[in-house]
């Protein structure tokens, strides 16, 4: 099989690599097999070199301490890689963090800007909307309440906006 078939038929898809303090190891030692996570295994061998030790068995003794250090190695190396991939999605997280509130910041100061121009409520946009062509008309402001009821209930045209009240004389 090509090597471009095997890589197309791999189950690990998108996958992470395993944790390595997870990982399950077979070591084959001076005299035994141990099994079990890097952990496990340096313990076992750390108890069998302290073993050998009291029995006065030197040689064995090192061997097993020199089987328990590698194991211990493994554990090391997969802490700092655990530390660096924290520290790493730490930064990630600060630096979303960052760029929502520098959106938010960016945002609020839009808004800002636009409310502090020094236009009047109401008035024209100064500066052309490209969206839209140029300068759109505003709205002027309300104009002032008159004292005049006749006057407050007319839109100017001269109609009177208030509700038609039958005359007694032409409802007989």
């Amino acid at each position: 099989m090509r090597q471009t078939q095997n890589r197309n038929r791999s189950r690990g898809r998108g996958r992470r690599p395993a944790n390595a303090g997870n990982r399950v190891y077979e070591s084959n030692g001076p005299d035994v097999k141990v099994r079990g996570t890097a952990q496990t295994v340096a313990d076992k061998y750390l108890q069998l070199g302290r073993d050998a030790v009291s029995a006065g068995d030197s040689v064995k003794a090192e061997g097993y301490f020199q089987h328990a250090e590698h194991y211990l190695r493994i554990i090391a190396a997969a802490q700092e890689q655990i530390q660096a991939r924290r520290q790493q999605q730490q930064e990630q997280r600060e630096q979303r963090q960052r760029e929502k509130t520098n959106g938010r910041q960016r945002r609020d100061d839009a808004a800002a800007s636009d409310a502090t121009a020094g236009e009047t409520p109401g008035a024209a946009s100064a500066d052309p909307d490209p969206a839209w062509g140029g300068p759109q008309p505003g709205f002027l402001a309300a104009p002032a309440a008159s004292a005049d009821p006749e006057a407050a209930a007319s839109d100017g045209d001269g109609r009177d906006r208030r509700a038609a009240k039958p005359d007694d004389d032409t409802a007989a």
